[in-house]
């Protein structure tokens, strides 16, 4: 169906600004990369109960479809960030919110249906042909303004909640480009504060930051940074996340609250050097970790985050 019937049958919805974001194959549709068979809808948990309220009743797979429109509070696939986060950080196009195309083409990139393969290819190639000269070689000194500026406002808000920060990724290693995120581990006291209330508090302020003068002073450089936290709580900190691997080579500690970051990372190195583990370069320019044949030899106890 055509995009343009697609949204005509979604706003006749009359969906609460804020609470929802088109998702799935329609983000494709809205920027003529390929025609979508009808409109995925993701909705607040709010919203839906309303909608649940007004007699409308979820098919067998879970869906409520009023014609083509097909609405959830949840995705059957993974997605790097959760409904509420993508909702708030939906672009409008044509007056409707839409998902991200970049977490569009991360959850298809995780399902091994010809489809969701060929739709990645085409999304690739979009992203290509609509690419701009951006800046190579960014590290962390490019950015340094405006990550002094999100430990301030996280120090103001949670305080000791925060227990350490480590910055992680391309632009630790001074790789990144002018589309990079910007890796961030958040180590938080769950004692003191929920990871529900702290993941508001930070993806409140991550979408602030964009209103920042010093967001956009990088901003008029090409440059576009988004803060992607990975957040770890203190209870759960041996519990390494296979990514958190990365920061005994390249980790650069933010904020560390009596050394804890810090005592992480030599007891994790620690016991890579007992396995013999190392870190390899693959041809394609990305790394893999050669550790043990048993990977659970490296943790305390089975992953729980």
């Amino acid at each position: 169906m055509k995009i343009d019937k697609l949204i005509k049958n979604l706003k006749k919805q009359n969906l609460r600004k804020g609470e929802y974001a088109v998702f799935g194959s329609a983000v494709l549709a809205i920027r003529g990369i390929r025609e979508a068979p009808n409109i995925d809808v993701i909705v607040t948990d709010k919203l839906w109960k309303e909608l649940l309220e007004k007699n409308n009743t979820p098919d067998e797979e879970g869906f409520i479809r009023i014609g083509p429109v097909k609405i959830s509070n949840w995705w059957f696939a993974p997605t790097r960030k959760d409904i509420p986060s993508m909702i708030k950080e939906a672009e409008m196009i044509n007056g409707v919110p839409f998902v991200r195309l970049e977490e569009v083409r991360y959850y298809k990139s995780l399902l091994n249906r010809e489809k969701d393969r060929n739709d990645v290819k085409l999304i690739d190639n979009f992203l290509q042909s609509t690419k701009t000269t951006e800046p190579l070689r960014l590290d962390i000194n490019t950015y340094r303004k405006l990550i002094n500026y999100f430990i301030e406002r996280m120090d103001r808000a949670l305080g000791s909640k925060i227990v350490s920060m480590i910055l992680f990724g391309s632009v630790a290693r001074g790789e990144a480009k002018g589309s990079s995120d910007i890796d961030m581990f958040i180590f938080f006291d769950d004692s003191k504060i929920k990871r529900s209330e702290i993941n508001r508090i930070i993806i409140s302020t991550i979408v602030d930051l964009r209103e920042s003068e010093q967001y956009q002073e990088l901003a008029q450089k090409k440059i576009f940074p988004e803060i992607y936290p990975f957040l770890i709580s203190k209870s759960h900190a041996n519990d390494y996340l296979w990514v958190f691997l990365d920061a005994t080579k390249e980790g650069i500690i933010l904020k560390d609250t009596n050394h804890f970051a810090a005592k992480l990372i030599q007891n994790l190195n620690k016991k890579i050097s007992k396995l013999g583990g190392r870190r390899s370069k693959l041809a394609s320019g990305k790394f893999c970790w050669i550790l043990h044949d048993n990977f659970f030899h490296v943790l305390k106890e089975q992953i729980n985050l």
